[in-house]
């Protein structure tokens, strides 16, 4: 910079256009280093909070032997903060993880529930049915596989997809050294004498039939197909509703009469139209509400035993006000059962 015009304390202009970029690559560093210090305070400070989960063991039945350990499945719930802050930093690198992820893998995918892996396999097994190939399926299973895991080689595959720096800092701090307290508590449901016809226990108890439920939740799941054009599974309903006859063991087959039986729009119309989420969930209870309504009222009217019980009042969801008053108490679960047989 020699023969350049400097001020009276000798500084030249290219001194401060310099001088500013290493002052914003010293505050990058200085900023830098305070949000992990930020970070390190956070999980230092409440990481009995953080690394705590409230676990509960889930009997598995299946005819498992109740006093075997591994007869249980143990779900574990973690604090509101800690949901709080993974939200924060997974919404930050939700597509960076879509873009890494194989459009088949089903499992820890949002939006996403294990009914979408068996539709696949359920559609791959209709498929060689009707056409009567031989089909062979492998199943692959890992026992407590996140707890034997080599968790190294999930942080080096989490950064080769995109999670890097302090992202991936947060993450590596987060799952070690977690511990998890066991909660064990119980506590009894209502329930009807097993004499009781179908018609008053449903009429009693204000719940649907467990078929009805069933519907709803398949009803829902191809919604939320339908609302996805560009996966898999939106695909696969194209092709076997084209395709596939009523004779077919498609899952997709039964959803069209389950459409029909509901008295809801075409698989058509809703492929090319699909509601929202809302609007279709609600559309479906509503419909399976009623259609379960008219029928259970249908078959009371035909039981003598029913005949002094003003069912035509009686809706899903509103129990009776002999079980409504039941509390959770053994004394009145069994004191409701005999008002109950006084009813029936």
């Amino acid at each position: 910079m020699a023969g350049r015009p400097r001020d009276q304390e000798n500084i030249h202009f290219r001194n401060m256009k310099n001088g500013k970029r290493k002052l914003r690559s010293t505050q990058r560093q200085l900023e830098a280093v305070a949000r992990k210090q930020k970070f390190e305070n956070i999980m230092t400070a409440r990481e009995d909070l953080l690394k705590l989960g409230i676990a509960t063991p889930v009997y598995k039945r299946k005819g498992k032997p109740l006093d075997d350990p591994n007869s249980y499945r143990k779900i574990t719930v973690t604090s509101i903060l800690n949901k709080i802050l993974e939200k924060l930093y997974l919404e930050k690198k939700d597509e960076t993880l879509k873009n890494a992820q194989s459009p088949l893998q089903r499992g820890f995918t949002k939006g996403i529930s294990g009914l979408n892996a068996a539709l696949i396999l359920n559609e791959l097994i209709a498929e060689a049915q009707d056409l009567h190939r031989p089909l062979y399926v492998a199943f692959l299973d890992a026992q407590k596989a996140f707890d034997l895991v080599w968790h190294s080689s999930l942080l080096r595959k989490l950064h080769q997809s995109g999670i890097e720096s302090d992202s991936w800092l947060m993450f590596k701090e987060w799952y070690k050294d977690l511990t998890s307290q066991i909660k064990w508590e119980g506590e009894l449901s209502k329930h009807l004498p097993e004499r009781t016809a179908d018609s008053a226990t449903y009429l009693l108890s204000g719940q649907m039939p467990i078929e009805a439920e069933i519907d709803k939740r398949t009803l829902t799941l191809f919604g939320n197909i339908i609302r996805n054009p560009n996966t898999v599974e939106f695909k696969l309903a194209q092709r076997q509703l084209a395709i596939k006859d009523r004779n077919s063991k498609s899952w997709f087959t039964y959803v069209q009469q389950l459409l029909e039986k509901y008295n809801l729009p075409s698989s058509s119309v809703l492929l090319q139209e699909p509601p929202g989420k809302f609007s279709w969930k609600n559309l479906v209870s509503k419909a399976v509400k009623t259609y379960w309504t008219n029928k259970i009222h249908s078959e009371a009217r035909e039981k003598s035993s029913l005949q002094y019980i003003n069912f035509e009042q009686l809706t899903f969801d509103n129990p009776h006000l002999v079980w409504k008053s039941a509390k959770f108490e053994h004394f009145s679960i069994r004191e409701r059962r005999v008002s109950n047989a006084d009813l029936c």
